[in-house]
Order: structure tokens, then C-alpha cells, then sequence
């Protein structure tokens, strides 16, 4: 499978949303952070637009990050976004959205041992992926450092976000931001491709991070969940789920790591 990469033009046009908001200092990582970003679908172009620019403030460089547009056609090369760093790639894909082909083309490409794979509804701190690189470059494997999500309820005014504790998330949810590294991304066979549609990809997943890589489980950071249409069900992919979890882990592996390298055999850049 062939798949198009191009860098966004740095003269596109989207609204600043974010002048109140003060970068940090700019620090040298002894080495970068890949961040991936699976996107699909013209309706979720304002969170990624907004996602991208408060990127621009993080305190880590070197930082790359890689939007990687799974879709029948490319929409993105049509709403040009302002970032002199990120670079976009589209894969050809289906009726549904599989974001685990969109990550596992990335974490193919990253140039960094570093992955944070980060949903596009997803505003993190400034200094979050500076902790990202701390924790990956220093013997662990992979990290998790969410304890909370604050979902947007409404914006009465252009710049203001609101929120409260009725659309707080704070149990023990895998998702949104998690972070590995490369080598361990593909030992563990990536993100399982057989998941379409809306759900459970992350959890599946994650019960493979946490088996069988060294997890530093540091959850002290909260982040803001943009606004968007939500999906009608997440139980759609439930059955697919349980099913692949009763597996035996090296059977799952096995398969796996077969499904990745003909994925990596199709990413030509």
C-alpha cells in the first residue's frame, strides 16, 4: 500500500484561540518525542486544529509530530494547517475509521524512540511530553501520566472553555495519551488492526503494555477533552474484544507481530 506524506504548509489560516496562554520555557531533550495523531473526518478538523496549536507550546524539543490521516481520500491537503513541525500522511482506508492502521503507520515513520500516541480531543499540559521523554528516555518501557480528563460542556464566549466536576472522567481509563517506546511499540506488536469503528482498540491495547513492557504508571496530570459529536455506542466492538483477550498472550503476539511487519512492508514512503 502506498501512502502520501507532505509537510503542512506553515502559510494556512486558523483561528488563534489560545493568546492568554503562556509557553514555557523551551528546554533540549537528550532525545525527541513522536507524537502521533490518528485522524479521520472534516468534522473533527477544529479539534485538531486547536490540538496542533497549543502543541506549539510544549516545553520539550526536539518534538515531532505526525498526523496520520486514515480515510478513502484526503481531506487534510484542502484546510491547510499553520505548523512549520508537523508532518501529515494519509493511508487509504475503508468505510470506518481504524485508527490502529493510522498508528501503527506512524510509529513505522517516527524518527524519535519516543511515541505518544494522542487522540486529536485531547489539550495537555505544556510540559507534558517533557515528561513523556524523561520517563521513556530512563529505563522505562512505556508511561501513563493521566489521572483526569475534563470534558468541554460549552463555549459562551470564543475564549473561554468551561467545565465542571458533572464532566469530570477520573477512574481508571487507558486512553487519550499513552506512551512507549518504538522498539518496545513493534516488540509488542503494535495496535490491533482488526478493530474498526469506535471502540475498545485502546483497551485491548493496553492489556499488552501493561503484561509485557516496564510501565512507569504516573498518573499526575489532567487534561482538557475538546468538544465533538460523539458516537451513538461504544459497545460496538465488545464482542471482537473479549474474544482476543482470552487468547493466550503469545498466540495474540504471534499474530500480531505478523499483521505489523506487513504493515511495515506497506508503509513506502
Amino acid at each position: 500500500m502506498n501512502i502520501e506524506t507532505r509537510k503542512i504548509s506553515s502559510s494556512g489560516y486558523f483561528r488563534d484561540t489560545s493568546k492568554l496562554f503562556q509557553p514555557a520555557e523551551r528546554r533540549v531533550l537528550s532525545g525527541g518525542v513522536s507524537v502521533i495523531i490518528p485522524f479521520r473526518g472534516q468534522d473533527r478538523l477544529d479539534n485538531l486544529r486547536s490540538c496542533l496549536q497549543f502543541l506549539l507550546y510544549q516545553s520539550a524539543m526536539p518534538l515531532e509530530v505526525i498526523v496520520v490521516e486514515e480515510s478513502p481520500e484526503m481531506i487534510l491537503h484542502k484546510f491547510p494547517i499553520a505548523s512549520k513541525t508537523t508532518k501529515v500522511v494519509h493511508v487509504k482506508g475503508g468505510d470506518r475509521f481504524n485508527k490502529s492502521i493510522a498508528v501503527n503507520t506512524g510509529a513505522i515513520i517516527a524518527k524519535y524512540q519516543a511515541l505518544s500516541i494522542h487522540d486529536v480531543d485531547l489539550i495537555l499540559p505544556n510540559n507534558y511530553f517533557e515528561e513523556v521523554a524523561k520517563s521513556l528516555y530512563n529505563d522505562n518501557e512505556s508511561c501513563f501520566l493521566l489521572k483526569e480528563i475534563y470534558y468541554m460542556a460549552h463555549r459562551p464566549m470564543p475564549n473561554r472553555i468551561m467545565i465542571s466536576n458533572n464532566h469530570k472522567r477520573s477512574d481508571y481509563f487507558n486512553g487519550g495519551s499513552v506512551n512507549i517506546c518504538k522498539e518496545t511499540f513493534m516488540r509488542i506488536g503494535g495496535m490491533n488492526e482488526k478493530f474498526s469503528g469506535y471502540g475498545h482498540e485502546d483497551c485491548e491495547f493496553w492489556t499488552r503494555v501493561q503484561a509485557l513492557t516496564k510501565l512507569n504508571e504516573d498518573r499526575k496530570y489532567a487534561a482538557l477533552h475538546m468538544k465533538h459529536k460523539r458516537p451513538t455506542s461504544w459497545s460496538e466492538n465488545t464482542a471482537l474484544y473479549e474474544s482476543i483477550v482470552i487468547q493466550p498472550m503469545e498466540d495474540r503476539l504471534a499474530e500480531l507481530q505478523i499483521d505489523l511487519k506487513i504493515r511495515q512492508n506497506a508503509t513506502i514512503l
